[in-house]
């Protein structure tokens, strides 16, 4: 009987055939490949950083900030799912100790910090100036002349290497206050002596001021270029890995040029409004 079947009944089923075969292995190949898709997800990492940070960090900023902006970057094209929170940089800090966090950005190097987080390559290098008020008759060739001097530091910011003895001592005085802009009224209204910034943050803090009352200026004692980094705790079980992964992507950012795009960005006026 089949053979008896008209010649366009046989082409019918065998096309019929070939293209229900057709349909069903795309079917597979396509579940195939979301089961790939499902099984290759990218990771999730999750990092901490701080807001008054300007323009290095603040969730005010475009992109979260300039070092905000490098890290996620650089983890993103390394294939991770990149998730940035803003908190308290103390709660930052010991929520990053304690692995609740895969690392927190942008801290400079310290003896205590070095003995529990890796440290990756700089993010970037900053010039640190003593600031005082502008009616201060202050100057200074030696550390010892800051003895009897009160430092005011904003919550979250590292005291400079230089000035640690002092303040260990108690030669100088640490007056904390909770944001930079506190630190410039307390040192322009006199009620502190100096504080310390890149000129990239004293700008920002200057033009947030808005109050001709409230002026500082720098003065002549140098300082030694310090280095911002993305750090990760010791003991997270991926250190060495997330250190190697930005470390190589820093590298790759500065290579295409995408570094300075972002950097030059970050410090145009527009960005700091």
């Amino acid at each position: 009987m089949f053979n008896k079947l008209p010649l366009k009944s046989k082409f019918t089923w065998k096309k019929s055939h070939t293209r229900s075969f057709f349909l069903g292995s795309m079917v597979c190949v396509l579940l195939m490949e979301t089961s790939s898709v499902s099984a290759a997800e990218s990771p999730s990492i999750r990092f901490a950083t701080g807001n008054d940070f300007a323009p290095f960090a603040d969730e005010g900023l475009p992109s979260g900030g300039l070092a905000t902006e490098i890290v996620n970057r650089i983890f993103g094209s390394a294939g991770y799912k990149v998730e940035t929170v803003f908190l308290p940089w103390k709660r930052g800090h010991r929520s990053t100790l304690a692995n609740k966090f895969d690392g927190t950005f942008p801290y400079y190097r310290t003896a205590s910090r070095i003995q529990k987080f890796v440290f990756s390559v700089p993010i970037f290098e900053t010039q640190g100036r003593v600031y005082v008020a502008k009616n201060s008759n202050f100057e200074a060739n030696s550390i010892e002349e800051f003895a009897g001097l009160k430092l005011c530091r904003a919550l979250g910011y590292s005291i400079p290497g230089l000035f640690r003895p002092l303040t260990r001592e108690g030669r100088v005085e640490v007056v904390n206050v909770p944001k930079p802009l506190n630190s410039l009224r307390m040192v322009a209204k006199n009620r502190c002596d100096f504080v310390v910034w890149n000129s990239l943050v004293a700008d920002v803090v200057a033009k947030k001021a808005k109050d001709k009352h409230y002026q500082l200026r720098p003065i002549q004692f140098e300082l030694a270029p310090s280095t911002t980094h993305l750090i990760v705790a010791k003991d997270h079980p991926d250190a060495e890995t997330l250190i190697r992964t930005f470390n190589r992507g820093m590298y790759l950012l500065r290579k295409s040029g995408d570094y300075s795009r972002i950097v030059e960005a970050h410090l145009s006026p527009s960005s700091q409004q």
